[in-house]
C-alpha cells in the first residue's frame, strides 16, 4: 500500500465516522424530544387524573349531604350550595385562564337534575328560585367554555 491508499483510506474512515456520529446524534436528538412527548402526556394525564377525581369527590360530597341528619329541607339548601359552591369554583378557575373540561359540567348537571324531583316536590319558592339560578349559570358556563 502506497502513501496515497493509506491516507485515502484513512480520510474516508474518519469521514464515515463523522457521518456515523451525526446521524446518532439526529437520533439522540428524536430520542429527546419522543422522551418530552411522553413526559408532556404523563402530566397531562395525571392532570385529567385529578380532576376526573375531584368530579367524583364532589358527588360523592353533594350525594352525602342529601343523606344527613338534617331535614330535608336543609339537605336540599346544602345540596344547591355544594353545586353552586362548585360552580363558582370553576368560573374562578376559567378566569384564571384553565380550561374547565365538559365532563366536569356534566358531573354537576347530573347532580344538579337528580334534585329537581325533590326541589319540585318540596314546592318550596327559594329553593325553586335558587335551583333556576344554578342551572342558568350552570347553561352559561357550559356555552361559555365550548365556545373555546
Amino acid at each position: 500500500m502506497d502513501h496515497s491508499t493509506i491516507k485515502s483510506f484513512i480520510d474516508s474512515y474518519y469521514r464515515d465516522k463523522a457521518e456515523i456520529n451525526r446521524k446518532f446524534d439526529a437520533l439522540n436528538r428524536k430520542v429527546d424530544t419522543i422522551g418530552s412527548r411522553i413526559e408532556g402526556c404523563e402530566s397531562h394525564m395525571k392532570v385529567l387524573d385529578k380532576k376526573i377525581s375531584g368530579v367524583e369527590e364532589v358527588q360523592k360530597m353533594i350525594f352525602g349531604n342529601l343523606c344527613g341528619p338534617e331535614g330535608r329541607l336543609d339537605n336540599i339548601r346544602i345540596f344547591l350550595s355544594t353545586i353552586e359552591t362548585r360552580l363558582n369554583e370553576y368560573k374562578t378557575i376559567q378566569m384564571e385562564g384553565h380550561k374547565i373540561m365538559n365532563g366536569e359540567f356534566y358531573s354537576l348537571r347530573v347532580c344538579l337534575h337528580k334534585v329537581k324531583p325533590m326541589v319540585n316536590w318540596e314546592n318550596n319558592k327559594i329553593l325553586l328560585d335558587k335551583y333556576k339560578c344554578i342551572e342558568e349559570q350552570l347553561l352559561m358556563m357550559e356555552k361559555y367554555c365550548s365556545n373555546d
